[in-house]
């Protein structure tokens, strides 16, 4: 039985129970998108519907029911199918949303080193790794890391796929260093061939701050600029490399962070 002969016979029961003047049967007002990503990668599908509660939600795979696929929302990876499709139903019927496909792309991407950051215990450095998990073997080389200053790098341990956990010796507070990548490989055999250097600083450098009568109050150190942005992804802007406190009165929903520079 395939996905169109599927599709037909939902959406006439969802025409019978609306000329039979039923409750308010379920409508879709945002359709699942197709997307493209990397093998090593999970997409997300998701779809908006209304109607009369409790919705219920399922998820096809190529016309077949995915078990267990029964949120608003589903996340396949690569390996899980092409075309994808939801039905919504109450009381009153059904509705089935479009079909989404999903296309991979071959990962020809090496690995990339996206941020490096302090925990407050001073000696765990944590580094962030994009797209494809890593090879553990390489990435757990201690030998792989250096860090400026004289720091050394006694352990090094893969959490997440993307992840790496380097603890070290003792690090100085409020102090810039940078951490130097010798050699990575992620588990789609692509290798980062050129050492890789990324700065980071040691706390304190957190971003704090006071509400007073519906007003907030920022401060961060010194040596740091405030930047802000209207998403949490967005472009992010800086707002003052002059001073190191702010009030931010009410208005439009505003994500901020400090950088260094």
């Amino acid at each position: 039985m395939n996905a169109s002969f599927i599709r037909a016979v939902l959406s006439a029961l969802v025409a019978f129970a609306t000329a039979a003047g039923a409750a308010p049967c379920p409508t879709i007002s945002e359709q699942p998108q197709s997307v493209a990503i990397l093998q090593c990668q999970t997409a997300t599908f998701q779809v908006t519907a209304n109607g009369s509660l409790p919705l219920t939600f399922q998820w096809y795979r190529d016309g077949n029911v995915i078990a267990g696929a029964t949120n608003s929302f589903y996340s396949p990876s690569c390996q899980s199918g092409w075309e994808f499709f939801v039905t919504v139903s109450n009381a009153c019927g059904v509705v089935t949303s479009a079909v989404a496909y999903l296309n991979c792309l071959l990962d020809v991407v090496p690995p990339t080193l996206v941020q490096a950051r302090v925990l407050k215990d001073l000696r765990t450095v944590v580094l962030w790794w994009y797209p494809c998990p890593l090879f553990a073997p390489v990435a757990n080389e201690a030998e792989n890391y250096a860090i400026s200053g004289g720091v050394l790098v006694t352990n090094a341990t893969l959490t997440s796929g993307t992840n790496v956990l380097l603890r070290t010796t003792p690090l100085a507070p409020a102090t810039r260093y940078e951490v130097t990548v010798e050699y990575m490989e992620d588990v789609e055999g692509n290798i980062l061939l050129e050492p890789v250097t990324i700065g980071f600083w040691t706390p304190p450098y957190q971003l704090s701050f006071v509400r007073t009568n519906g007003q907030l109050r920022l401060s961060w150190p010194t040596n740091a600029i405030l930047q802000q942005s209207l998403s949490v992804t967005g472009v992010w802007a800086d707002v003052s490399n002059e001073v190191s406190a702010l009030t931010v009165s009410n208005g439009p929903t505003r994500f901020f962070r400090v950088r260094f520079p």
